[in-house]
């Protein structure tokens, strides 16, 4: 029976296998699905190795001499992957001609049994930084606590993932929370454009509704390709990544997405979190979004609005995003990406709302085997405030 099931899943295995380099080709357009398909191969990949382990122990059985010592324990392999991004960047109004080391992830992954599997992941490219908090004690200032900044921690995913009935999986540790395309489902390797939405990057404003990291634990359903369920429960929706909690409340976060029936060119999501869930004694912190995908040939249509509030502060962000690809390797984008970090106030740039327009390429870089990106963007924020700016981001990456 354990011989048949391999074949079965070898089978499968084979049969996903063609599939794979007609959707790299269009993986700028339909990267949901390319991250779907990778979820289902490391499931099926962490079944065969296990069934594979069963039967070399049962033919040690067959041939084991009653009273020997047991065989030493077969080791699964260790998996790794990782993105590597230089950006250079220059622009006017104040931005530094610059390189920067963006991102160097690695990630580790591997069989504990065959029904559970680990994942580690780190980012070099972090840079860890503290803030502290003081006050005034007798004319002199005092600090009173100092905190690791969220965005500055290496450690990015550690979690396990353990196979349930029904086609669920529990993941138990710290990943991402689900929020959004981009935030969530859409791996920083295969964006369109060199950075996120700026409601999910522009962290120095408060843009973190999404692309953030929690400890908890999250029961989704297996990627089928048309629906895509998840929800967990957390400690917070990012602020407290890598640490313990530090208050009783808990976030509660979930996303459904899936393809319209009829009409599977067209993606569907809704997402959202709350931590006003365990106790009223800190910041109430909520986000709420809807995002839909549109591929159709050639053509990439892509759309994201979120919203969010953090104690009275209450913010929103959405982009607009279209996307053409002349040849398989290469892809022409225009994006439109407002943010406005707190709807209350524009008095200074901490607050103010801003409307990026953004036009670039994505190349494929076929003997390289990398991927080259350049984006220009103009950003507008009101008169009052600030002369509109320009900033061009180019992006050279490999990943593997």
């Amino acid at each position: 029976m354990i011989v048949n099931a391999t074949i079965v899943v070898l089978a499968l295995l084979i049969g996903v296998g063609p599939l794979l380099p007609a959707q790299r080709q269009d993986g700028t357009r339909d990267s949901t699905v390319l991250e779907q398909q990778a979820r289902q191969i490391a499931r099926l990949d962490s079944q065969v190795t296990a069934l594979q382990r069963e039967i070399r122990a049962q033919r040690g059985d067959s041939g084991r001499v009653i009273g020997a010592p047991a065989p030493a324990a077969t080791v699964s392999p260790i998996r790794m992957s990782g993105l590597l991004q230089v950006w250079y960047a220059q622009g006017d109004g104040g931005f530094q001609n610059t390189f920067r080391l963006r991102r160097a992830a690695i990630k580790f992954s591997g069989d504990v049994s065959r029904r559970a599997r680990w994942t580690l992941g780190f980012d070099a490219a972090k840079l860890l930084t503290t803030s502290s908090a003081t006050t005034n004690v007798g004319g002199s200032t005092v600090v009173t606590q100092t905190t690791v900044n969220q965005n500055g921690r290496p450690l990015q995913d550690a979690f396990l993932a353990l196979s349930l009935p029904a086609r669920l999986q529990l993941d138990v540790g710290q990943f991402k929370i689900p929020l959004g395309i981009e935030g969530n489902t859409q791996s920083s390797a295969v964006l369109e454009t060199v950075e996120r939405a700026l409601f999910s990057s522009d962290r120095s404003r408060g843009g973190s509704y999404g692309n953030s990291r929690d400890l908890g634990l999250l029961v989704r359903m297996a990627p089928s390709g048309r629906l895509d369920v998840a929800m967990g429960v957390f400690n917070g929706v990012g602020e407290s990544q890598n640490d313990t909690d530090r208050n009783r409340q808990k976030a509660v976060a979930g996303r459904i997405g899936g393809r319209v029936p009829l009409f599977s060119q067209l993606e569907l999501g809704a997402s959202g979190a709350t931590t006003a869930f365990g106790g009223p004694d800190s910041l109430i912190r909520q986000r709420a979004g809807t995002d839909l995908k549109l591929v159709a040939g050639r053509i990439l249509v892509k759309g994201e609005y979120m919203m969010g509030r953090d104690g009275t502060r209450r913010g929103e962000g959405w982009f607009g995003h279209v996307g053409f690809s002349p040849t398989p390797r290469l892809t022409l984008i225009a994006r439109h990406d407002v943010f406005d970090p707190d709807r209350s106030r524009e008095t200074a740039l901490a607050d103010a709302r801003e409307r990026d327009w953004i036009g670039g390429f994505t190349y494929a870089v076929p003997v390289m085997n990398v991927r080259l990106q350049m984006n220009y963007l103009r950003k507008y924020f009101p008169s009052a405030i600030s002369a509109p700016r320009g900033l061009l981001l180019t992006n050279l990456q490999a990943s593997w």
